[in-house]
């Protein structure tokens, strides 16, 4: 099944005999627990492009409805995915703005650098659609991305997002997050950057926490706004190696004092991860309680963690099994691609899971019931309304296929053979030249 020579039959149509992860999908499909969490199914596909029935391959009929049939022979299809934690206003900008330290305050500043000459809305569109074009490409049918919304920032990058959220409608969910210091939300310019966010579609309010003697009264303020404007919050936390860094436990404090009615999601939280074992079980206990949503971003605190002139010795990953295994929700992200904070990403989430299923051991208990970690949990967790992460009956046939058997297989290439499908029909967006970007990286 080369991926250039695939066909799909005109709808409708059937994929006979192929494998789902159980957790992406939305049926009552019993998934064979010798078979590591897989579903061996059929897919049915209506003329529309929705899925009209999934059928368990156990003790099924003969069919002989004379619907268009391919025998998959047990390949992987997998739902569409969902990114939530993305920075496509920064992408594609390393070449203009290298990090020659590699640390997470040289990429701070790198961009802080790039943004002294302000972004053109030309500049901003050019690189976010680039981005989401290689999001499609990659099988990605959710995305929410932080757009830099400090002061003098968030011009033109709010309007340019509004503008390609339209565009795309029909292929991918995006959200936005503003994104900007803790800080920087106290007095008028909090309710001001929350009214361009709001006004331009905004999810949710990104405050970033550094540790502050006020923190408490900041995070109350990130709170209040929320609650204001009707904005979810979906913080950066803790992306330290510094065991004394502890603003997603004063988060979830705080959340579950004032009784948030919004959701919660927590990116990076990496300090977690060098604190007492103790202590680091007691905070994680208070987030599962504030029903806070923990995001693993792999690949970028790989790159910019425990950086220094010897071979680093930690990870940089938060504690994921730990979290997961006390009923926090846990998700996985691609983060930042091709600027200061990583120059090797591009988003391709099923490249940042295999990153998180090396760094983390996500092969236990199986690499299998990781899967919701891209897909069905951040689509829950960011509140998405079309982008379930599940293949579901009555939905849009939207799914990846894979020659790879076992989702050892499929990352053993990183699915790179992979075939997007939407609405039934084999996804004509490829991956974007980068010539296209000579001149604005």
């Amino acid at each position: 099944m080369a991926t250039d020579s695939f066909v799909l039959p005109e709808r409708p149509y059937r994929l006979a005999n192929v494998n789902v992860p159980h957790i992406m999908l939305d049926s009552a499909i019993i998934p064979d627990e010798r078979r590591h969490l897989l579903a061996s199914v059929d897919i049915e596909v209506d003329a529309e492009g929705n899925v009209r029935r999934v059928v368990s391959n156990v003790n099924k009929r003969q069919q002989t409805d004379g619907l268009a049939t391919i025998d998959m022979l047990g390949r992987q299809v997998w739902a569409g995915l969902v990114d939530v934690h993305a920075h496509l206003d920064k992408a594609y900008t390393w070449s203009r703005a290298p990090n020659s330290e590699g640390t997470l305050s040289g990429a701070r500043s790198a961009a802080k650098k790039d943004r002294s000459h302000p972004w053109s809305a030309e500049d901003v569109s050019s690189r976010m659609e680039f981005a989401i074009r290689c999001a499609l490409a990659h099988g990605t049918a959710g995305l929410r991305t932080h757009i830099d919304s400090q002061f003098g920032r968030a011009l033109p990058s709010w309007p340019v997002f509004q503008m390609l959220q339209n565009r795309w409608l029909s292929q991918i969910e995006l959200q936005g997050v503003a994104t900007l210091g803790v800080s920087k939300l106290a007095g008028d310019y909090g309710d001001r950057v929350c009214e361009i966010a709001k006004s331009h579609n905004a999810k949710a309010l990104g405050p970033v926490i550094y540790r502050s003697e006020e923190l408490e009264g900041e995070i109350l303020r990130s709170f209040a706004l929320a609650e204001k404007y009707g904005l979810d919050l979906d913080f950066h936390v803790d992306e330290t190696d510094d065991p004394a860094a502890e603003g997603l436990r004063e988060i979830a404090k705080l959340a579950l004092a004032r009784r948030f009615k919004g959701r919660i999601v927590c990116g990076h939280a990496c300090s977690l991860s060098v604190q007492d074992s103790v202590r680091a079980q007691n905070t994680i206990a208070i987030v599962r309680d504030a029903g806070i949503g923990v995001v693993c971003l792999p690949s970028s605190n790989l790159f910019l963690q425990d950086r220094s002139h010897a071979t680093p010795r930690w990870r940089g990953v938060t504690l994921v099994r730990e979290l997961a295994a006390a009923g926090v929700p846990v998700a996985v992200a691609g983060d930042n691609a091709s600027d200061a904070f990583n120059p090797f990403a591009d988003f391709d989430l099923v490249d940042a899971f295999r990153d998180a299923v090396r760094l983390a051991h996500l092969d236990q208990p199986s690499i299998e019931s990781w899967l919701g970690a891209i897909s069905s949990t951040p689509a829950i967790m960011a509140g998405m309304t079309r982008a379930s992460g599940r293949i579901s009956e009555g939905s849009p046939a939207n799914f990846m296929i894979f020659q790879g058997r076992a989702v050892r297989e499929v990352l053993a290439r990183c699915g790179r053979d992979r075939i997007v499908v939407h609405k039934g029909r084999v996804s004509k967006i490829e991956l974007p030249s980068f010539t296209e970007l000579d001149g604005a990286s």
